[in-house]
């Protein structure tokens, strides 16, 4: 997790993708984005990055001390960003649950 966080700081999502398995299932909940979806495989994490394209820059995902829940990690995590067009600071608090396969996050 903490590679990931780091990875992504250094070079963006294609820094990361290797981390995901490429059976790879995300699913974001209208709670958290007016266009809920699931995100499937590498290129669903592509495309939930490339959501923020255009409205949002500085994207970061900052990662807080995951939890063991038997064989997963809920991971509590900040997105904070910034308005292309507003340069307004905005920051959005979730949980996120992950999952592994073959050493990759499922």
């Amino acid at each position: 997790m903490r590679e990931i966080e780091a990875a992504y700081e250094r070079g963006g999502v294609e820094a990361i993708i290797d981390y995901f398995h490429p059976d790879f299932e995300g699913s974001v909940p209208p709670e958290l984005s007016l266009e809920p979806d699931t995100y499937r495989g590498r290129e669903g994490v592509r495309r939930w990055f490339a959501g923020f394209e255009g409205s949002l820059e500085d994207v970061r995902m900052i990662f807080s001390e995951p939890i063991e829940a038997g064989d997963r990690l809920v991971v509590p995590i900040r997105l904070r960003a910034r308005g292309v067009d507003s340069g307004i600071e905005v920051e959005q608090r979730a949980v996120q649950v992950w999952s592994f396969r073959d050493g990759k996050v499922a």
